[in-house]
């Protein structure tokens, strides 16, 4: 039976679980498995034991789902997951020895009021942190709930302690079908049917856990703060393609959030241009220390020669001799892509390296721009005014929009040899542009590129169209993806 919630290891009466755990008393808990606190005199130590209850039936679901729980805790050692300390049987009835926990849950947490994003973001990043340890040994957690997370002070702040995995599922064996109770931060596809053996049903999880955390509401709310709604809002993706592929890319947006102290926040200095937007989010996500992910093989990556040149014009025309002469202190190699220095020949055939290229953006943007890559939003302006048809000759100058975006897959061959552009979904006034298999990505180029479809849309539909950065490989997505709409 279980134990009198008062009777303490040294009364009469108390328990003593396979001779060496005496039970302080039981914690609250639901269904067929108890949770006893508990302590173990020898070491000093105290323990939350978890067993099977007296009516549960031994090799039944509730033994599978403990041994399961047990299984995950212990294959993937974390200072955010619950630690297995020990595991056995009492009376022929297996138990589990786990860390004790003494702190609030999440819901206990929010309900006197929401979190202020910085401190949400922290504890976020800590579950995002234990979600990274889980799915590097291929498990998934699935069922994450706001029962699931307790927080605990320690002398260093808040420590978000993870638990309750006994649904987890290990993707290197056969699917458990073990069922998987509804949570308000249950993914959508496993509510659809789905049996959940994607790491991405975490990502939504962990998205619902920032959302509930900054609105104090399991369901739902509206995120004020825009750096958090973006990060909950692509988290929490109806479609698992479009959230974030790993919980380290994931940490990348979180972190932008709850910056080091070290680190100013550019929170009070968002643009007001849509996409400049767009391009100062990701250089504040590739400023973490999460965000340094780079696509593919950089050291063959190139860019084609004309393309290049055009750009360099247009920088040296936008920053003048002045200041064009800081951006070649900082980037001596600029001088080898002149015509002067006599290399057209070999950057013609074999293109312009990636990586220089890519510096050459950088410093143009630190030494003329705000250090947010919204100078290229200015530098593909000038390309499309002074010289589109130098760029893709084969487009007519009176392109309509709807042209100009079927043309993706030429547009971006006249940029790079590499990777593969298309139109993945199209409606009557905007599309999705997807860029895969670039072997090589950069941060630059693509906010470059997707500026001048920008610049191209406006000349042929007005200055309404617009262009939305929503994937970034060289962040490491799978691939870029473009919207524009006109």
């Amino acid at each position: 039976m279980p134990p009198n919630a008062n009777e303490g290891p040294g009364q009469s009466g108390a328990r003593v679980v396979d001779g060496k755990y005496h039970v302080l008393r039981l914690l609250p808990g639901k269904g067929d498995v108890m949770r006893l606190l508990a302590e173990h005199p020898g070491i000093g130590r105290t323990v939350e034991l978890r067993m099977l209850s007296p009516r549960a039936e031994l090799d039944g679901l509730a033994q599978r789902l403990l041994e399961r729980e047990a299984r995950t805790l212990g294959s993937a050692p974390s200072p955010y997951l619950q630690s297995v300390i020990d595991s056995g049987t009492d009376n022929g009835r297996p138990y589990v020895a786990l860390e004790a926990l003494d702190g609030p849950t999440i819901a206990e947490l929010v309900a006197s009021q929401p979190l202020a994003v910085e401190r949400a973001a922290k504890l976020v990043l800590q579950t995002l942190a234990a979600l990274r340890t889980l799915h590097g040994q291929r498990i998934v957690a699935r069922s994450l709930s706001p029962e699931s997370f307790v927080v605990v002070n320690k002398r260093d702040g808040e420590v978000v302690k993870l638990r309750g995995l006994d649904r987890a599922e290990f993707l290197d064996a056969s699917p458990s079908e073990l069922p998987v109770p509804f949570s308000p931060y249950l993914a959508p596809e496993i509510r659809r049917g789905s049996d959940g053996r994607d790491i991405r049903v975490d990502i939504f999880s962990a998205g619902a856990l920032f959302r509930h955390l900054v609105t104090g509401k399991p369901n739902g709310g509206e995120v004020r703060d825009e750096l958090a709604a973006r990060a909950i809002l692509r988290a929490m993706s109806d479609d698992p393609d479009e959230r974030f592929p790993t919980a380290e890319v994931c940490m990348q947006a979180v972190a932008v959030c709850a910056p080091p102290d070290e680190v100013p926040s550019s929170r009070a200095r968002l643009p007001d241009d849509p996409l400049v937007r767009d391009l100062h989010y990701l250089t504040l996500r590739r400023r973490t220390q999460h965000g340094s992910t780079l696509g593919g093989d950089r050291a063959s990556a190139t860019v084609e020669l004309p393309f290049a040149l055009l750009t360099i014009e247009a920088i040296y025309r936008r920053l003048g001799s002045q200041i064009w002469a800081r951006l070649v202190d900082e980037v001596p190699a600029v001088e080898s892509l002149l015509p002067s220095a006599g290399q057209t020949g070999r950057y013609g055939l074999n293109g312009v390296p990636l990586e220089l290229f890519e510096k050459v953006l950088e410093a143009a943007d630190h030494v003329g721009g705000a250090d947010d890559l919204g100078l290229l939003s200015e530098i593909a302006e000038a390309m499309v005014e002074k010289g589109a048809q130098r760029i893709f000759p084969d487009l007519p100058a009176s392109a309509s929009a709807e042209a100009i975006v079927d043309g993706l897959p030429y547009l971006w061959g006249r940029v790079r040899r590499r990777g593969r552009a298309h139109v993945h979904a199209r409606e009557e006034r905007s599309a999705k542009l997807v860029i895969s298999e670039q072997h090589g990505a950069s941060l630059e180029l693509s906010g470059l590129f997707a500026a001048i479809v920008r610049a191209m849309l406006r000349r042929a539909a007005g200055p309404k169209a617009d262009v939305s950065v929503l994937k970034c490989a060289a962040l490491g997505d799978d691939v870029d993806t473009l919207v524009a709409r006109w």
